[in-house]
């Protein structure tokens, strides 16, 4: 029967295979029907048709080409939809069949990591050129050269990528070229490969995704690969880069505990049926992992090695370890006794990197590990250190034998990287210990789980680890003992903190004595922050979580709290505030003030408390407080008491006020600017024509005794009538002129607010900005044509077509257009008229009888002119909150759907491109929500001006608050300030404050809009002061263009001709620089103040000069 199935199988293949002509047809022929076939074939049949298929010639052929040199990277044909025993079966004849040169290529690649090791970087190059010559193009080597060019300064990467970039594997070089130039791993991800996979897997191109991501990254990075997908994407692969991919898919299943999976074993038997041939012993490795035979590989050497260490003869450990690893250039696995040895011997100095002859990298690795195990201080930048050693040496297997010694040094830190670490050393060809081996089989670093070691044979220090390793794992515990045990351990200088600590604790918690734990910790922590690598902070607050009501009234639990927020979880703020808030309740207050109100001496946890702890980003929380400025008193209240019980916290307590001051300062100021974008100058009237409100004063005071006979007789009706309508005639004509100052006064009015304040600035700027910062708008470039999106072009460079690229250029200029035509329209609101029946606007004064009868009845009661004035300001402002309602409704009912529905629109438009483009989509939603949030903001202008009586105001928090407002137009972009020279010292009449902060505001923006944004040109600030003035000057760098712009229309002749008279087309139109908005600013603050521009080289500087009469100088 079975003979019958294999004839009838083997059958069905000759039919497949019938009339091939491999000149005219190629392999494609074969597998394409073999493909279908397939698909029609019940899956417990596969197994049949496979054994068919390997037994004959032309379908191994057609899998795997005889001929050894492949002449592409990658092939383009796709891969073919078959069984994955198929594709691992014909590939492993394929090596045995080739293993000469399989064998070759391992021994060249020992060869190559060796020099590259070493720094001879031609020796490794030519043999790179040999495997390319053997073997044809992979993508191994070029991983190996682009290693080489980015290390080594003789050696051109750019020059190689552009090499590269003509041919088919453009595509993956490039992301090898990123990956090398990256400044780190995160970047690397974060910039480059993250979203490009997300784009990758939503376009269902999940296979390369995969491949890209097991080449390129890190296995932590990216746990979501499909290892049977994998293989199926691995026909496309010149034979060695799929090798090399099937032995990272064995190790990788066995990592993540696949030994029940199809594949696994599939992928074991690949292992087995080569591992005779190819003379790389990681292939038997995997094998003896899978059937789990777990024995040391150590050579004679390596174990008197081990002796000598555990007997405690570091010296000698010492010795014969670095001759091991001069004679074992690629097996770093003896590092760990090594720098270990160095470190109890006491002997190592900084020379001591450059002992270990020809090997820079060793050197490297030996400095920084004898730094990572001595100490926690720069516990993150050797961290950063090996992560970038790790990623970019990713694809070379001497890596395997460093990353366990690494991931065990703070191994509660890194549980699941030291298994995976330990896995990887285990199925490779370098010696694996007993110390990483018992890992693999208890899941714990024990001594006493060791086996071999004899307890008499060992030094004191381990005698001790193991004796208090057996009783935390003993049911039986004497407490007594252990924490006698803990203590002679404590005392042992060949013990490593991070090992101490980690078995201190893991006795503590196994004995109860969790609030110990915490007493020491907080402690600790107090004094210095990175011991927080040596304990497992996460166990102890789900402890806390857990059983909270234990540990509310515990000072200590609240410190380590804090620290495990503030050092590991940003995003437990929230939890950490609230069992802020059970503490002061557990205490019976519920503020921090009435804690410590009552404390007569303060210890060093009390101080940390009040210092760091009851800070307003935590107490913010607090039911009892309800505003910002409540808050920061509290915060005021508890440096009082800090101060009062440690009068030692003299110098913190006052640069903590300082700065709590200043943020209730700079509230103050910045809610003044914002809210009070329109105004009306009334300071400017009340100087400029005070004179003529004495005399509308004096006639309406006047009209109160009697209308004079001259003014009755132009009217001809009854004498009470006459006398109603010449009152009222009056009174039509001082509000006409009340309306002319403060409506439609160019000088003084609110048009001027309107027009260069939001028409021509804010809100232009507010919205554009925003979408702009998302990168989905251009600006008009020649004639009415937008300029091309290069950042989405770049973006998407990989992964779609050139004809969908300018599909995208299309759509982004549609959408810039809409944009500007939604913002022009709402533009055309915020103006001005007095026309009866103009709905066009939202601000419309016109008045009638009605009117003027109310103006009456507002300003009868006035008793001086200066009354009669304020009276009139106040009306005007009541009148105006019709426009500041109407405004409101348009920007609710028209401008915010609009825009809705044009990010709507835009989103659709690039869905019908039928490409998933997650980020993009992800970035038009933000770009959204974003935009309607800030025209939220902008609709919070329209209401009247809020102003609070600060009476002086430092020149500096003017400058901060210009700065804040700045940047908070920009965001999310990022903007940098540079503070060349001091600031002075000085204090300025809180009624000069709003038209300086809005005339630097101003400044800025012109820095930035005109500044040389290609080299992210910041702004620089400087202050200059004689005796006569104090100088504010605002530079920033600018294009050679823009230089030249500036010398043709003359800018630095006219701003300096500019006088303060009512020139409303420089304050619209001025070709959109804002100079001449800056000058009336400063004039506004102060008549003799100054503005003038200067162009140096490839500098504009604006300089506000302020007269010194005007403020006055202040101790700091």
């Amino acid at each position: 029967m079975k003979g019958l199935r294999s004839f009838k199988y083997i059958s069905i293949i000759k039919l497949l295979v019938n009339n091939h002509n491999p000149r005219k047809h190629g392999s494609a022929y074969i597998l394409n029907r073999l493909e279908g076939y397939i698909k029609s074939l019940d899956r417990s049949e596969h197994i049949h048709l496979v054994d068919a298929a390997l037994k004959n010639h032309m379908v191994l052929n057609s899998l795997c080409p005889p001929e050894v040199k492949s002449n592409t990277y990658l092939d383009s044909i796709r891969e073919y939809e078959l069984p994955t025993s198929l594709i691992l079966r014909a590939f492993s004849k394929y090596c045995k069949t080739h293993k000469n040169e399989i064998n070759k290529f391992y021994s060249i690649r020992r060869k190559v990591e060796c020099f590259i090791i070493n720094g001879e970087f031609k020796e490794a190059l030519n043999l790179l050129n040999e495997v390319e010559d053997l073997f044809g193009r992979n993508i191994w080597s070029i991983d190996m050269k682009m290693n080489i060019f980015a290390r080594n300064p003789n050696e051109d990467l750019e020059l190689y990528k552009s090499q590269l970039d003509k041919e088919e594997i453009a595509h993956i070089s490039t992301l090898v070229h990123r990956k090398y130039v990256s400044n780190s791993l995160k970047l690397f991800y974060r910039q480059v490969l993250g979203n490009l996979l997300l784009e990758y897997r939503s376009n269902g191109v999940n296979r390369y995704a995969d491949y890209l991501s097991i080449l390129l990254l890190p296995e932590s990075y990216d746990e979501h690969i499909n290892i049977q997908e994998l293989i199926i994407f691995s026909q496309r692969l010149c034979p060695i880069d799929k090798l090399l991919l099937i032995y990272k898919l064995g190790v990788k299943s066995l990592s993540l505990e696949l030994k029940d999976e199809k594949i696994t074993k599939e992928i074991v038997d690949f292992a087995k049926d080569i591992e005779g041939s190819i003379e790389y012993s990681g292939w038997a490795h995997i094998r003896d992992f899978y059937e789990e035979n777990l024995n040391p590989r150590v050579c004679e050497s390596t174990q008197k090695t081990i002796a000598n260490y555990s007997n405690g003869e570091y010296k000698l450990a010492k010795d014969s370890s670095k001759v091991l690893l001069e004679s074992q250039l690629l097996d770093l696995s003896i590092l760990d006794i090594y720098v270990r040895s160095t470190i109890y011997s006491g002997d190592y100095e900084v020379s001591e990197s450059n002992e270990i002859d020809a090997t820079k990298l060793k050197n490297l690795l030996l400095g920084a590990f004898v730094e990572f195990y001595s100490s926690t201080d720069n516990f993150e930048l050797f961290s950063d250190t090996f992560e970038e050693i790790f990623f970019k040496h990713l694809n070379f297997d001497f890596i395997s034998s460093i990353k366990p010694m690494y991931y065990a040094a703070y191994q509660h830190k890194n549980e699941k990287s030291l298994k995976r670490a330990c896995i990887e050393l285990f199925c490779s060809e370098h010696q694996i210990t007993p110390k990483y081996l018992n890992y693999l089989r208890t899941n714990k670093f024990n001594l006493s789980n060791q086996p071999n070691i004899d307890v008499k044979d060992i030094s004191k220090s381990r005698r001790l680890r193991a004796e208090i390793e057996n009783i935390i794992l003993s049911e039986d515990i004497n407490v007594q003992k252990l924490n006698c045990l803990l203590d002679q351990l404590e005392q042992q200088e060949d013990v490593l903190m991070a090992e101490f600590w980690f078995l201190w604790f893991k006795a503590k918690i196994k004995t109860d004595q969790f609030h110990i734990v915490l007493r020491k910790l907080s402690g600790m922590l107090i004094l210095n922050q990175s011991v927080q690598h040596l304990f497992p902070l996460h166990e102890l607050i789900e402890e806390l979580e857990k059983n909270r009501d234990l540990y509310t009234d515990s000072l200590d639990a609240v410190i380590v709290y804090y620290f495990y927020f503030r050092l590991q979880h940003f995003d437990s703020k929230e939890l950490m505030s609230e069992f802020f808030e059970d503490y002061l309740m557990s205490n019976n207050v519920n503020l921090a003030s009435e804690l410590c109100s009552n404390w007569k001496t303060i210890n060093l946890r009390q101080e940390f408390f009040l210092k760091e702890v009851c800070n307003p980003e935590i107490m913010s929380i607090l039911l009892h407080i309800n505003s910002n400025e409540e808050l920061l008193f509290e915060r005021l209240k508890v440096l009082q008491t800090l101060l009062y019980l440690n009068p030692e916290n003299e110098e913190f307590v006052s640069n903590e006020e300082l700065r709590v001051y200043e943020q209730l300062y700079i509230d103050i100021l910045s809610l003044e600017h914002s809210s009070n974008k329109l105004d009306i100058d009334i300071n400017g009237i009340r100087k400029a024509k005070f004179d003529e409100y004495e005399s509308y004063y004096s006639m309406l005071s006047d009209f109160k005794k009697e209308v004079p006979n001259d003014l009755l007789a132009l009217f001809e009706t009854d004498e009470k009538s006459k006398t109603e309508n010449a009152i009222l005639h009056f009174y039509g004509r001082t509000y006409d002129s009340i309306l002319d100052d403060f409506i439609f006064n160019e000088d003084y009015g609110l048009v001027r607010f309107l027009s260069s304040e939001i028409r021509h600035g804010w809100l232009p700027n507010q919205i554009r900005s925003v979408i702009e910062s998302f990168n989905l708008i251009t600006e008009l470039a020649e004639g009415s044509n937008y300029a091309k999106n290069t950042f989405w072009r770049k973006k998407y460079e990989l992964t779609v077509t050139n004809i969908l690229l300018d599909k995208f250029d299309e759509i982004f200029a549609w959408f810039s257009k809409e944009v500007d035509l939604l913002i022009h329209r709402a533009n055309t609101w915020p103006q001005a008229s007095r026309e009866h029946g103009d709905q066009s606007v939202a601000f419309n004064v016109a008045w009638d009888v009605n009117t003027l009868k109310e103006f009456k009845a507002f300003t009868s009661e006035s008793n001086s002119a200066e009354q009669f004035f304020e009276l009139c300001t106040e009306f005007i402002w009541q009148k105006l909150e019709n426009g500041f309602r109407k405004m409101k409704i348009l920007i609710n009912r028209d401008l915010k759907p609009s825009f809705n529905n044009l990010f709507d629109e835009l989103s659709d438009k690039f869905s019908s491109l039928g490409v998933e483009m997650n980020y993009l989509n992800n970035e038009i939603q933000n770009a959204k929500n974003k935009t309607i949030e800030e025209i939220g903001i902008i609709e919070g202008w329209f209401c009247r001006p809020e102003y609070r009586n600060l009476g002086s105001v430092r020149f500096e928090d003017i400058i901060k608050v210009s700065i804040s407002n700045t940047k908070g137009i920009y965001k999310p972009r990022e903007l940098l300030f540079r503070l060349q020279s001091k600031c002075f010292f000085m204090e300025i009449d809180q009624i000069n404050m709003l038209p300086l902060i809005r005339a630097f505001v101003t400044a800025f923006q012109n820095s930035i809009k005109y500044g040389e944004r290609a080299n992210n040109s910041d702004i620089s600030l400087d202050f200059v002061e004689d005796q006569k003035s104090c100088t504010l000057k605002i530079k920033n760098r600018i294009s050679k263009d823009t230089r030249q712009k500036v010398i043709d229309k003359n800018v630095i002749d006219r701003v300096n001709r500019y006088d303060k008279k009512n020139e409303k087309e420089l304050l619209t139109t001025e070709g959109g620089t804002g100079l001449y908005k800056i000058f009336r600013f400063v004039k506004d603050a102060y008549t003799d103040a100054s503005f003038k521009v200067e162009l140096h080289e490839d500098e504009f500087i604006q300089l506000i000069i302020l007269n010194k009469e005007h403020y006055e100088v202040v101790d700091s």
